[in-house]
């Protein structure tokens, strides 16, 4: 049987990954939004929005990366990645100095089924009571 041909959604979710494995992160954040955008309700929509976030990261763009994990966090709240993504933005938010908002996004983390994901909510934590002696 001859495969069916793949959706907008998906060409502009592999060209995202293409880009990320590539190092050209820009370029994968678009694709992973053109993915999103093609069909929001699409089964790949999760996994794009987590990718984009990631991709603007590591761009460096971090501003972005933050509202886009906020974004993410948000709209899939019971996802296996909302507790990954709230230790990287509340790594990141407590980097600007907005210790209430990354120690809200560090409590959500710690009762996370990872124990990567638990520990490093926990030292979150550790290091915003650390900051405030």
């Amino acid at each position: 049987m001859p495969r069916a041909r793949p959706s907008a959604t998906e060409r502009a979710f592999e060209a995202g990954w293409r880009a990320l494995r590539a190092g050209h992160y820009e370029r994968a954040a678009a694709a992973f939004d053109r993915a999103v955008s093609f069909d929001p309700g699409d089964a790949l929509a999760e996994d794009a929005l987590y990718w984009r976030a990631l991709a603007l990261a590591r761009s460096g763009r971090t501003s972005a990366a933050r509202r886009a994990m906020g974004d993410f966090i948000e709209r899939y709240p019971g996802s296996a990645r909302t507790g990954e993504l709230s230790v990287m933005l509340g790594w990141s938010l407590l980097e600007t100095g907005d210790t209430e908002k990354a120690r809200s996004h560090f409590q959500r983390a710690v009762t996370h089924t990872s124990k990567r994901v638990r520990d490093a909510a926990r030292q979150g934590l550790r290091a915003i009571e650390q900051s405030s002696r």
